[in-house]
């Protein structure tokens, strides 16, 4: 009877409905009318898949560094892609027939290059991703869970960061905007680097920098929050810092009436005062050295409405990690991009680790 029902009722092996994209990205895409191939993928999560893609035809993977370099990366490109040029433009001839088609998009941004324009219209591309040969992209998720359909999230999602992003372009520090790919995707520039949270140590001066570049964004009127993720800060090779993922991140709304501008310029500044708090917490804890008396009272100083919510959400965090865990422990937490990804993801160490 049991092998019947296993019949009728197979058993799933993976908990697909965990990771945003039910399978592998397309192969092939275009940017700004240029073919890019897919080479890597930094992180495939609940609400979104970010891929390394490298131009087709440019001779760009000819330096390509090796499978171990492209391990130390993340979500904005750290490292290289894993395949070599020639891999990446047989991979994409193999996917041809697969691949996304943006020749609409792509002709309307050539126009806007043509004009000067800093974005074409109607497409969101950006003149700009026409010379970049490696590229990021972030498709939002697509697939239901529990039957109940999602793509929608991928869509505010992909929405919210392409509005944060416009507000900060020129930022240092900010990787540049190039467009979106398809419904629920977008582009913008591959750095180059580590992530903040993979060895060795920055150099000194990296969080005095790093603090410039929070200094401009919240001078933008945009508080990033989720800058207690040391995956989200990238060390270039010049050892110059980078802020990725704005997700999470929260803008004044001026234009909005009383009392909701109110409401949303006060909750920008509290998140924004949390940024310093996880940014001096990073430094005391990588460059104790190195931290002002200043700093070191910002860093210890978690505030009464930062306390309560982690308490609030500690059940929530509890319960999230046990399932995660049992998930793991049973095999059932691969995502359909396993093979692409970065497997050393400390962040991810919370639920891999057996409980004592």
């Amino acid at each position: 009877m049991a092998a019947r029902l296993d019949v009728l009722m197979p058993r799933k092996r993976y908990n697909a409905q965990l990771f945003a994209l039910p399978d592998r990205p397309p192969r092939t895409i275009e940017v700004g009318g240029r073919p890019y191939a897919l080479a890597g993928v930094f992180k495939h999560d609940f609400f979104a898949a970010t891929c390394l893609y490298e131009a087709i035809g440019a001779g760009v993977g000819a330096a390509a560094e090796s499978p171990a370099d492209a391990a130390a990366a993340t979500e904005s490109g750290a490292g290289a892609a894993p395949e070599s040029g020639a891999d990446a433009v047989a991979a994409a001839q193999c996917g041809a027939a697969g691949s996304a088609s943006f020749a609409a998009v792509a002709a309307a941004a050539q126009c806007g290059a043509a004009a000067g324009a800093s974005f074409a219209a109607g497409s969101g591309f950006s003149p700009a991703a026409l010379a970049v040969p490696r590229i990021v992209v972030k498709f939002g998720r697509r697939q239901p869970f529990c039957g109940l359909p999602l793509d929608w999230v991928g869509r505010f999602n992909r929405d919210h960061e392409e509005a944060v992003y416009r507000y900060l372009a020129g930022v240092e520090g900010v990787p540049r905007w190039l467009g979106r790919v398809g419904e629920l995707g977008y582009a913008i520039e591959h750095i180059r680097g580590r992530p903040l949270d993979h060895p060795p140590a920055p150099p000194p001066g990296f969080f005095d920098r790093l603090r410039r570049i929070f200094d401009a964004i919240h001078a933008r009127g945009v508080a990033y929050g989720d800058a207690n993720k040391r995956s989200n800060i990238l060390i270039a090779p010049d050892g110059g810092p980078f802020l990725i993922d704005y997700q999470l991140a929260l803008r004044r709304r001026d234009d909005w009436p009383w009392p909701l501008r109110a409401v949303v310029g006060a909750l920008v500044g509290y998140i924004a005062g949390r940024d310093l708090y996880h940014l001096c917490k990073h430094k005391r804890r990588i460059a104790p050295r190195e931290m002002t008396a200043q700093e070191e009272a910002i860093s210890r100083d978690r505030g009464g409405l930062h306390v309560l919510h982690r308490k609030l959400t500690k059940p929530y965090r509890s319960l999230r990690r046990a399932f995660l865990r049992r998930q793991h422990e049973r095999g059932r937490l691969v995502s359909p991009t396993a093979d692409l990804e970065d497997h050393y993801q400390p962040e991810k160490e919370t639920w891999r680790k057996k409980e004592p």
